[in-house]
């Protein structure tokens, strides 16, 4: 079963400023990478105009978008109103995007999604943040908008067994990536290995959000990352 593997626009914080979003996307099409995920990390990114070059590559590729979860300043939580959502799915169809990627724990009224005409994915908050949106309690939300879908980010499960996520994911159904928080060192692959595998029979795209010191070492993770998941690694 093939799976794509794409990298958060995110993994560049160390580089590149916030504002700086254009230059992630440029650095990015250099490489060999399936999937794009472009993160707002912060409510003025919404702003930011895409360039036309950018914009263009963008098409061409299979590419999600991922809601704020921070204000403009500082590392509180914003929330996120149907004018951030508007913005997001403006985006969204100017480059052909897949999905938007939200925390629901951030929006106002999370039942203000059906009024736009666009595919939106909850991410599951970790339990010690918002309890209501974590992987075990998510089952409210898709009953009360079935066309949700899921984006599993181990990191904010990792309190879970791989049989009781595995458990959570068939009974939501709709999984549509695995988001990957790789820490430093790309030995940490290996240990997280078997991690993987646990995954691999899911009709599911895996998604780096990894913070690396370098850009050589990001390129190392990604090789070694399409070799467990049994990627063809050519041209990386």
């Amino acid at each position: 079963m093939n799976k794509e593997v794409g990298v958060s626009t995110g993994i560049f914080y160390k580089f590149y400023e916030e504002e700086e979003l254009n230059r992630k996307i440029s650095h990015i099409s250099r490489w060999n990478i399936d999937r794009i995920e472009i993160l707002f990390s912060r409510l003025f990114m919404l702003d930011i105009p895409l360039s036309g070059e950018n914009k263009t590559f963008l098409k061409k590729k299979k590419v999600t978008l991922h809601a704020p979860f921070f204000n403009n300043e500082g590392y509180d939580f914003c929330k996120l109103s149907r004018e951030e959502i508007r913005k997001l799915v403006k985006i969204g169809k100017e480059i052909n995007a897949e999905y938007i990627i939200i925390h629901p724990d951030l929006l106002e009224d999370a039942a203000m999604l059906k009024e736009f005409d666009f595919p939106f994915v909850f991410e599951n908050v970790k339990k010690d943040i918002n309890e209501e949106f974590c992987l075990e309690n998510l089952e409210k939300s898709f009953k009360l908008n079935p066309n949700l879908g899921l984006a599993l980010d181990l990191s904010h499960a990792e309190s879970l067994s791989n049989e009781k996520i595995k458990g959570y994911i068939k009974k939501y159904c709709n999984l549509k990536e695995i988001h990957i928080s790789i820490k430093e060192q790309t030995s940490f692959l290996e240990g997280e290995r078997q991690n993987f595998q646990n995954f691999l029979d899911q009709e599911v795209n895996f998604i780096l959000e990894s913070r690396p010191r370098s850009m050589d070492k990001m390129h190392l993770i990604i090789k070694r990352l399409k070799e467990i998941l049994n990627e063809d690694e050519k041209g990386l």
